[in-house]
């Protein structure tokens, strides 16, 4: 089956070549323009294009689908990318508008993206909105230019750095999935909300190679028994009112 993007590539040669017709004839002009005679024969007869033929047979018109692949990447960039259930409503919504098709069948979001290859189906990533909107270019360059400076004047050495990664889990359910999105990524990102518990884990090793003990940072004011079971890693637990670490955690 023929892509979008090869169905596009031919539909303007088609065009270019209904065009050289009137100036070189129509068997030059499918030969300049690699189409096929009959083809080209019928659409200077008022043939029209398989997609717009076929467009009365289809749930959405040619404009609603193209809008639709417009507002599927527009979602991604903005963090909140659609899952099938979710193109599959809204293509729902728009055949109804459209009195065309009163159902829109499970394997139309399927052959959508077949028909599109600028999108695809991808894994998504589950991110914090806070630290989405908090991580910049300039933050970033502003913290390491501020690293090496640290670094330099206090004249630190290698098993004096640490690098630290804390990792958030949240309890709970996570609306992490198969998402759509464009075909120039493999995976997507989307914004977590704000109103969830999150418990950390830390981990850190100095740059010579010697590793800590990790740290498990709960949400609440103390640790409590029923959180631990019988067995249990021997690593070191503690408690902040956020699920993160903070200064004296650190410390």
């Amino acid at each position: 089956m023929a892509t979008e993007s090869q169905l596009s590539d031919y539909e303007k040669r088609m065009l270019l070549a209904i065009k050289d017709v009137e100036i070189i004839g129509l068997r030059p002009s499918a030969v300049k323009h690699s189409v096929k005679l009959s083809t080209l024969h019928d659409r200077c007869a008022g043939g029209q294009d398989i997609r717009t033929a076929h467009q009365k047979d289809q749930s959405l018109t040619v404009e609603q689908e193209d809008d639709l692949v417009n507002y599927i990447i527009e979602r991604e960039r903005a963090f909140q990318p659609l899952t099938k259930k979710d193109i599959h409503d809204f293509a729902q919504a728009l055949s109804s508008i459209n009195g065309r098709v009163s159902y829109v069948g499970k394997n139309w979001v399927d052959r959508f993206f077949t028909r599109h290859s600028s999108i695809e189906l991808k894994p998504s990533r589950v991110i914090e909105s806070a630290r989405k909107r908090c991580v910049t270019k300039a933050s970033l360059s502003e913290y390491y230019d501020g690293l090496n400076w640290v670094v330099n004047t206090k004249k630190i050495t290698r098993p004096y750095m640490y690098n630290v990664d804390e990792t958030g889990v949240q309890i709970g359910e996570t609306n992490g999935g198969i998402v759509a999105g464009t075909a120039m990524t493999s995976s997507s990102e989307r914004i977590k909300s704000d109103n969830t518990t999150w418990s950390s884990i830390i981990e850190s090793v100095s740059a010579d190679g010697w590793r800590l003990t990790p740290c498990v940072v709960f949400t609440g004011e103390n640790l409590q028994g029923q959180w631990f079971p019988a067995v249990f890693p021997d690593w070191k637990y503690t408690c902040s009112p956020t699920g993160w670490s903070n200064s004296d955690i650190f410390v």
